[in-house]
């Protein structure tokens, strides 16, 4: 329905440095210098994250 697929996801995180590889597996790493950076390269650096809302 969205037309994204599994095998996209690995690599746009990666790409987007949200993700790491550690003892064999890899993990959702969302730093928030990394996130503000990003939220800055669209032009919503204001937003705030709500962590409790990640999963």
């Amino acid at each position: 329905m969205t037309a994204i697929k599994a095998e996209d996801i690995l690599p746009t995180l990666q790409s987007l440095e949200l993700v790491q590889y550690r003892k064999g597996h890899h993990l959702i790493c969302a730093d928030p210098k990394v996130l503000d950076c990003h939220l800055k390269a669209t032009g919503r650096g204001d937003l705030e994250v709500d962590v409790s809302k990640l999963i």
